[in-house]
């Protein structure tokens, strides 16, 4: 969470911060599959801090899971890889095509800000859950701060 903002708040659409024991976490809604993982690109690049900018360098991502929950951890986990290892903070994203085992994704990074707000080391396991709800899709993601 950034200074000042609780669990609780919404951090963009369909985006809330929740509190864990010495993690950090999102829950997630939104109408379709697509909005679901664009939202915990979002929510996972607010919890990091600033994007930073430069010049769009853009990327292409494919990915393969056994299962949706899965495949947004592995998402998740990579958008992390760009952040720290390579430097390179999302400013946007489109998919290509996106299913709930694969996705093929466009992503429009920047150069990242030296420092972040907070230090992510990994995405867990723990409450993993992507599902299908009554409005669309939801999710709950926790990361090892």
């Amino acid at each position: 969470m950034q200074p000042g903002e609780a669990p609780g708040d919404e951090l963009a659409p369909g985006v809330r911060a929740i509190d864990h024991t010495a993690d950090a976490g999102l829950e997630l809604s939104a109408p379709d599959l697509p909005g679901l993982f664009a939202r915990a690109a979002v929510g996972l690049e607010r919890l990091i801090g600033p994007a930073g900018g430069g010049d769009v360098v853009e990327l292409t991502l494919e990915l393969d899971a056994p299962d949706v929950a899965l495949l947004l951890a592995e998402w998740l986990r990579e958008l992390l890889y760009l952040r720290q290892v390579r430097g390179r903070a999302l400013r946007g994203t489109s998919f290509e095509s996106l299913s709930e085992t694969s996705l093929i994704a466009r992503l429009a990074t920047v150069a990242a800000p030296e420092q972040a707000v907070r230090e992510i080391k990994g995405v867990t396991y723990h409450g993993l859950v992507a599902e299908r709800s009554g409005e669309g899709w939801r999710a709950r993601v926790i990361f090892d701060v």
